[in-house]
Protein backbone atom coordinates (compact mmCIF):
# COMPACT_ATOMS: atom_id res chain seq x y z
CA UNK A 1 0.00 0.00 0.00
CA UNK A 2 0.87 3.38 -0.27
CA UNK A 3 1.48 5.95 2.12
CA UNK A 4 -1.81 7.64 1.16
CA UNK A 5 -3.47 4.83 1.45
CA UNK A 6 -2.58 3.97 4.64
CA UNK A 7 -2.75 7.57 5.50
CA UNK A 8 -6.61 7.40 4.32
CA UNK A 9 -7.75 3.97 5.89
CA UNK A 10 -6.38 4.74 9.58
CA UNK A 11 -8.14 8.17 9.14
CA UNK A 12 -11.57 6.07 7.97
CA UNK A 13 -11.43 3.82 11.12
CA UNK A 14 -12.56 7.28 13.31
CA UNK A 15 -10.64 5.60 16.00
CA UNK A 16 -8.18 8.93 16.94
CA UNK A 17 -4.98 7.78 15.62
CA UNK A 18 -2.61 9.93 15.57
CA UNK A 19 0.51 8.53 13.06
CA UNK A 20 3.98 8.68 14.63
CA UNK A 21 6.11 7.25 12.30
CA UNK A 22 5.78 5.62 8.49
CA UNK A 23 8.78 3.12 7.59
CA UNK A 24 9.08 2.88 3.29
CA UNK A 25 10.25 -0.39 1.31
CA UNK A 26 10.98 1.48 -1.59
CA UNK A 27 7.56 3.84 -2.69
CA UNK A 28 5.62 1.01 -0.24
CA UNK A 29 4.91 1.54 3.01
CA UNK A 30 6.60 -1.41 5.35
CA UNK A 31 5.75 -0.41 8.79
CA UNK A 32 3.48 2.34 10.20
CA UNK A 33 3.71 3.61 14.03
CA UNK A 34 0.86 5.50 15.84
CA UNK A 35 -0.83 5.91 18.89
CA UNK A 36 -4.34 6.89 20.50
CA UNK A 37 -4.57 8.38 23.98
CA UNK A 38 -4.18 5.19 25.28
CA UNK A 39 -3.10 2.74 23.26
CA UNK A 40 0.32 2.03 20.43
CA UNK A 41 0.07 1.00 17.38
CA UNK A 42 2.10 -0.61 14.79
CA UNK A 43 0.73 -1.96 11.16
CA UNK A 44 2.90 -4.02 9.24
CA UNK A 45 2.76 -3.75 5.10
CA UNK A 46 -0.35 -5.76 4.94
CA UNK A 47 -2.38 -3.18 6.96
CA UNK A 48 -2.44 -5.80 10.35
CA UNK A 49 -2.90 -4.21 13.38
CA UNK A 50 -0.98 -4.78 16.62
CA UNK A 51 -0.81 -2.70 19.84
CA UNK A 52 -0.32 -1.97 22.83
CA UNK A 53 -1.64 -0.39 26.05
CA UNK A 54 0.82 2.98 26.81
CA UNK A 55 0.28 1.73 30.75
CA UNK A 56 1.96 -1.69 29.96
CA UNK A 57 5.37 -1.87 31.43
CA UNK A 58 8.75 -2.86 29.66
CA UNK A 59 9.76 -6.12 29.49
CA UNK A 60 13.04 -8.01 28.54
CA UNK A 61 13.56 -9.41 24.89
CA UNK A 62 16.40 -11.10 22.83
CA UNK A 63 16.93 -10.02 19.85
CA UNK A 64 19.46 -11.18 16.91
CA UNK A 65 22.48 -9.43 16.05
CA UNK A 66 24.96 -10.43 13.50
CA UNK A 67 27.03 -12.99 13.09
CA UNK A 68 24.33 -15.12 15.14
CA UNK A 69 25.04 -13.43 18.03
CA UNK A 70 21.84 -12.56 20.67
CA UNK A 71 21.32 -9.15 22.80
CA UNK A 72 19.13 -7.45 25.50
CA UNK A 73 16.53 -4.85 24.54
CA UNK A 74 13.71 -3.30 26.29
CA UNK A 75 10.42 -3.12 25.06
CA UNK A 76 6.84 -3.43 25.16
CA UNK A 77 5.05 -6.52 24.19
CA UNK A 78 2.57 -6.24 21.02
CA UNK A 79 -1.01 -7.73 20.75
CA UNK A 80 -2.67 -8.84 17.66
CA UNK A 81 -5.43 -6.63 17.31
CA UNK A 82 -7.88 -6.91 14.33
CA UNK A 83 -10.23 -3.83 15.21
CA UNK A 84 -7.70 -1.73 13.74
CA UNK A 85 -6.64 -3.79 10.29
CA UNK A 86 -6.73 -2.12 7.22
CA UNK A 87 -7.76 -3.94 4.19
CA UNK A 88 -6.85 -2.62 0.94
CA UNK A 89 -10.36 -4.06 -0.40
CA UNK A 90 -12.44 -2.24 2.18
CA UNK A 91 -10.84 1.73 2.40
CA UNK A 92 -13.37 3.41 3.43
CA UNK A 93 -15.96 0.88 4.71
CA UNK A 94 -14.58 0.46 8.43
CA UNK A 95 -17.31 1.34 10.98
CA UNK A 96 -16.42 3.17 14.28
CA UNK A 97 -16.25 0.92 16.62
CA UNK A 98 -18.39 0.60 19.80
CA UNK A 99 -15.51 -0.74 21.77
CA UNK A 100 -13.38 1.40 23.74
CA UNK A 101 -10.39 2.36 21.88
Amino acid sequence: MTVEEFENAIDRLNAGVVIDEIKLRHSAVRQVNAHTDNKIIVWDMFGRAFSASKETSQDLFLVPEEKGKVACSLGIPLERNKRFDLKKSDYGKHQKSTESL
